[in-house]
């Protein structure tokens, strides 16, 4: 991933947003899609800002706009007793509440052209705890709802651009103006395409080669984690990339911080790797 950023950023200058900050800037006409909470009443989910006392629970509390990412400001409230005592402790202004929805996310890379989807790629988010996930796997021949393909396509009604939604139940939880913010599923011919839609609105489809991205995550009380590093340093040559990232980058949660990611194409030997390092090395 991190090849593919610094690809890009020697190339083509910063051609098309790769941030949330970047994206908000870039295409002002179109922000309204970082509203949480407006995209959670289109699809008629049940949901209010906050303090704002919910009928029914579980639900989850995120900020109505986040642009940093990485499930900043993420609870999940379980009853009416936790939520008093969640607003009691805490300021949430500019939060809001939803319906909590569980099961496999799906992470949707989208290009529009002139406010119609022509292409997409999709990515199964298997959930962890508290909004962080056990790896990223590439799904080929997804099929977008026709639901969700109406609603985008009513939103960003002349856009042409980049869309990157999350997915789960069938709902759309985030959207953002840019490619997913990991990239690792494309290679510097994909970036060669996608600059040359920008610059022309002409796609040229490339074939992905399936992998999986898997994170490694510690929260604030880990002492050692150094192994890592060196443990896949020793696997690399069965990897396709591993990367050591700041965990005190203001893109990183409240609780847990992304340490580490590598890259594989074999997803049996990836969760082994995975469940190695948690068990041994943190």
């Amino acid at each position: 991933m991190r090849k593919i950023i610094d690809y890009l950023f020697k190339n083509y200058n910063n051609l098309f947003p790769i941030s949330d900050i970047e994206a908000w800037i870039k295409y002002p006409n179109y922000n309204v899609i970082y509203n949480k909470l407006q995209l959670a009443e289109l699809q008629g989910l049940d949901c209010a800002p906050i303090p704002v006392y919910p009928n029914t629970y579980p639900i989850v509390i995120k900020p109505i706009i986040n642009l940093y990412g990485m499930s900043r400001g993420f609870y999940k409230i379980n009853n009416k007793d936790e939520y008093k005592t969640l607003l009691n402790k805490n300021n949430l202004s500019g939060y809001f509440w939803e319906t909590y929805l569980s099961g496999d996310q799906f992470n949707i890379d989208i290009i529009f052209k002139n406010g119609r989807i022509i292409k997409y790629f999709a990515l199964k988010s298997k959930p962890e705890k508290e909004g962080i996930f056990k790896y990223h796997k590439y799904i080929d021949n997804y099929k977008l709802d026709e639901n969700i393909i109406n609603i985008l396509e009513q939103i960003l009604d002349d856009y042409t651009g980049f869309l990157n939604i999350e997915l789960i139940d069938g709902f759309i939880i985030e959207a953002h103006l840019r490619l997913n913010g990991d990239f690792f599923i494309f290679n510097e011919k994909h970036i060669d395409s996608f600059v040359n839609f920008i610059k022309t609105k002409k796609y040229i489809d490339i074939p992905i080669n399936p992998v999986t991205f898997f994170p490694i995550f510690i929260t604030d009380t880990t002492k050692h984690y150094e192994g890592i590093g060196k443990y896949l340093e020793q696997n690399k040559n069965c990897l396709v990339d591993f990367y050591k990232e700041d965990i005190h980058q203001l893109s990183q949660g409240d609780k847990y911080k992304r340490c580490y990611y590598f890259i594989i194409n074999d997803f049996k030997k990836g969760l082994k790797i995975q469940q190695y390092i948690y068990q041994n090395l943190i």
